[in-house]
């Protein structure tokens, strides 16, 4: 029940990120790449700490993805 949870929570924010790609990729994207390798050896190792560690990191690198602004 926990691991579909986390699963689910990380899909989602690959979703965010698949509609939020843009040129400013290249800063964010490895970010998340570290926050869902923390929260898959979260779940290997049976660690909450990491897993919610891995999803504070996937969340906080939505900062580095700038919003657009249409005039």
């Amino acid at each position: 029940m926990q691991i579909v949870f986390i699963l689910a929570l990380v899909v989602i924010i690959v979703l965010v990120y698949i509609i939020k790609i843009g040129p400013n990729i290249k800063v964010g994207l490895p970010i998340l790449i570290l926050g869902i390798a923390l929260v898959g050896s979260g779940i290997y190792l049976n660690n909450q700490i990491l897993v919610l560690g891995g999803f504070l990191v996937a969340v906080l690198s939505l900062v580095f993805f700038p919003r657009r602004r249409r005039w």
